[in-house]
This record gives structure tokens, C-alpha cells and sequence, in this order.
């Protein structure tokens, strides 16, 4: 008599939200016959939804367009530098001081890259001339961060190249990302999502222990809910009802009550990068008098944050 259990499992929620803020201003003012006046500072395309994946490799890119315009009615031909640049060395904080890094990176060819910030020189601008500029913030894949709001100050920068780099004007803007809880579940040795168990030969006390080693990865507070296809008993091949086998399982030695629509098991504490490794244990207390031939059941298990699940 055999058994052939199969678990599935697959939860991950996640999702980033970017937004730059303007934070202050400091006033322009006009050096000889050039004068400049900040008109644009946005995202591209400010209404996509982001989605950051602290699981994913590809990580995050956001545009920035910038628009500034020479106001002075002179004929003097002037010279101007824009600068951004990071004033916490690209790395948003959250409130306990956790990091999420980044890079700023170019976009347009007259763009360069210098010590980290993003730098572009104009010469000869005309009266009434609009400069547009452009830059990238780059957030790494796969960081392990920790859900909340994170955030660094960039500093928008325009100086006056006719008269020794002297500064025109600095606005800081505020970089804000919000990363809420994800979590995913998987087994451990596996490329998929689903792990067979072959309990062999049924016999009264049967157990094996541990079944698969089930791998939980979680940036917050999750719960991971069980549901049975069979309630909780190993059905015959021939789906009569009368022939059932009651079984057990637990994980990490806490029992899972499988006769529910949906056991819930809470841990109110993340798990490291690496994720945490949990034994399945599986029994059959007592196997009676049933017919041979094939049972079988299907577990289903599910990871989700807290304050998601409730």
C-alpha cells in the first residue's frame, strides 16, 4: 500500500512606490548678464505604478526630466552646469536607519558621470533658450529590506561656468520609496514550487520526519495557512470516502490542524536573507483494515504578511 503526497506552494506580495518632493529652494540670484530659472523637475511618466520585488535581480530604474530656462535679455553668450548629486551617498534610510541603495546613472548622450552624480555642461545659450537634462535613478535587485519608507535628499545644482563655477542655485529634493512586506515559500532542494512524498508501504505509526524541509523568506510578520485537499486524510484511488486514512503533520514541531478549511500557523518575526528552514513532519497513526492500492492527498501552502492575511 502507497502513498503519494504532493505539496504546492507560492505566495509573494510586494510593492514600491518612488516620488521625488521638493524640499526647498534656495532663491536664484543673477551673476553679470546670466540669469537661469529652474522650470521642470519630474518623473517620467509619473503615473506608472512601481513595483519593486525584493526577490528579483533586475532591480528598479526611474527617469528624471529636468527643464531649466536662461530668463536674462542680454546678448552675452553664457555657460551653465547642471549637477545632481546624492547627499546621503545614494542610500535611502528608513526610520531605524536601514538602507536601500542605489545609483544615479545617465541618460542622454551630453551627459556625464562623475564621482557618483550626474553632471552636463552647456555653452552658448541663448536668451529665452530652454536646457532640458536627464538623469536615472538605479535601485539594485535583490535587496532584503526591510518593508517601510526610505529616503535621501538630492541636490539639483546650476552654476554659472562664465564666472569660475559659481552657484547659481541648489534645490534639494526628497527621493522617497515605500517597500511593503513580501514573502515567498518554497522547498528546499527544488527548482519548482511542488515537492512529492512517497510514504511507501502504509503500516500502522508510519512516519517520516522530515518529509521535504519547507524554506520561508520573509521581510515582515507572516502567516503560512495549510489547506488539504482531503481534510486531512489520505483518500483511496478509488475516491470512497469509507477508505480514508487519517494523518498528521507538523512543521518545526508545530502541529497543523488540517481538518480546517485553512490552518494558520503565525510567526511574528522576519526571516533572514537566507530564509528559515522548517521540517515537515508526516504520520500515520493507524491504518486498519483498508483496501490496497494508491491514497493519496494534496497540501496547499500559502505565505502571506499579517497585515495582509488578517
Amino acid at each position: 500500500m502507497k502513498i503519494f503526497m504532493v505539496k504546492t506552494a507560492h505566495y509573494c506580495l510586494f510593492s514600491f512606490l518612488l516620488t521625488i518632493i521638493f524640499l526647498m529652494s534656495q532663491s536664484l540670484f543673477a551673476l553679470g548678464q546670466c540669469e537661469y530659472r529652474i522650470e521642470r523637475v519630474e518623473q517620467a511618466d509619473p503615473s506608472a505604478a512601481l513595483l519593486y520585488d525584493v526577490f528579483s535581480r533586475d532591480g528598479l530604474v526611474k527617469r528624471f526630466n529636468i527643464e531649466v530656462r536662461r530668463v536674462d535679455e542680454s546678448e552675452e553668450q553664457c555657460a551653465l552646469q547642471l549637477r545632481v548629486r546624492s547627499e546621503g551617498a545614494t542610500r535611502m534610510k528608513n526610520s531605524i536607519s536601514q538602507e536601500l541603495n542605489y545609483r544615479l546613472a545617465l541618460v542622454i548622450e551630453q551627459t556625464q558621470l562623475q564621482d557618483g552624480s550626474v553632471l552636463m555642461q552647456f555653452h552658448d545659450v541663448a536668451y529665452y533658450e530652454l536646457i532640458k537634462f536627464a538623469y536615472q535613478i538605479l535601485i539594485s535587485g535583490e535587496q532584503f529590506v526591510a518593508p517601510g519608507i526610505y529616503q535621501d535628499t538630492l541636490l539639483l545644482e546650476l552654476f554659472d561656468k562664465n564666472n569660475g563655477d559659481v552657484l547659481l542655485e541648489r534645490r534639494r529634493m526628497v527621493v522617497s520609496a515605500e517597500v511593503e512586506s513580501a514573502a515567498r515559500v518554497s522547498f528546499a532542494g527544488t527548482l519548482g514550487r511542488e515537492q512529492s512524498v512517497d510514504f511507501g508501504e502504509l503500516v500502522d505509526g508510519k512516519k517520516i520526519s522530515p518529509a521535504p524541509l519547507v524554506v520561508i523568506q520573509s521581510t515582515g510578520n507572516y502567516g503560512l495557512s495549510f489547506s488539504s485537499e482531503h481534510k486531512g486524510v489520505l483518500r483511496h484511488q478509488g475516491n470512497k470516502e469509507k477508505w480514508d486514512i487519517p494523518y498528521r503533520a507538523s512543521l518545526g514541531g508545530r502541529v497543523i490542524d488540517l481538518r480546517q478549511e485553512k490552518a494558520v500557523l503565525k510567526t511574528i518575526e522576519p526571516t533572514k536573507s537566507s530564509g528559515l528552514y522548517l521540517p515537515l513532519s508526516l504520520e500515520v497513526p493507524v491504518v486498519g483494515d483498508k483496501p490496497p492500492g494508491t491514497y493519496s492527498d494534496v497540501i496547499h501552502v500559502v505565505i502571506t504578511p499579517l497585515e495582509i492575511l488578517f
